[in-house]
């Protein structure tokens, strides 16, 4: 099985116009839904969140507190 690497590098010998077409396939190939910078906006999200709990700035509550505020 061929790695990213490998392919990219064999990819990138192509004329522009075969580039081109595969780069439109690949593309097309991607869910409609899919957004290349959520997995980094996650990840500061994550951390804007971690640090809010290491600074006090939240209140964390227990999985039974939430559950009886609930009802």
């Amino acid at each position: 099985m061929h790695t990213y690497d490998d392919l990219l590098s064999k990819a990138l010998l192509l004329n522009d116009k075969e580039r081109a077409l595969m780069a439109e396939r690949l593309v097309s190939s991607l869910d409609p839904g899919y957004d290349i910078n959520s997995e980094k906006e996650w990840q500061e999200e994550i951390e804007r969140r971690i640090n809010e709990i290491d600074k006090g700035k939240v209140k964390l509550l227990s999985w039974n507190t939430v559950k009886k505020q609930l009802r």
